[in-house]
């Protein structure tokens, strides 16, 4: 039997109003320095881009501090979309059965991307 893996898009390929990183104990809020309002269709084309990962093969994704969720807020009728970013060991991405290398590559542009963001310094 041969094993299908999913290798579409991992989100909507559309700009979403907010991209917010979550901390994945659940424990913590989120720091308002980590919510894009500008520029969110990078980090969806970022995330898009990121290669495959087979499932079967990869690392767990292992509840920690180092997973953070990337909340994606797109307008009706999808809505609220979480992609779990695992920023340790493989560095996996994860949404609906889809596993994807890069996760870190993602909250450091979404970071960066925070950063230079008008009236900041």
């Amino acid at each position: 039997m041969a094993r299908s893996t999913r290798t579409g898009l991992l989100v909507p390929e559309a700009a979403p109003a907010v991209a917010r990183l979550c901390p994945g104990d659940r424990t913590k809020a989120p720091s308002p320095g980590e919510e894009l309002k500008w520029e969110t269709l990078q980090v969806v084309m970022a995330l898009n881009r990121l290669p495959a990962a087979d499932p079967a093969l990869s690392c767990p994704t292992t509840r920690s501090p180092r997973v953070v969720d990337l909340v994606l807020v797109y307008p009706p009728p999808t809505g609220r979309i979480v992609v779990a970013l695992n920023t340790a060991g493989c560095g996996l991405a994860y949404r609906d059965g889809q596993f994807r290398f890069g996760a870190g590559q993602v909250v450091d542009l979404l970071r960066r991307l925070v950063e230079s963001r008008p009236g900041t310094t």
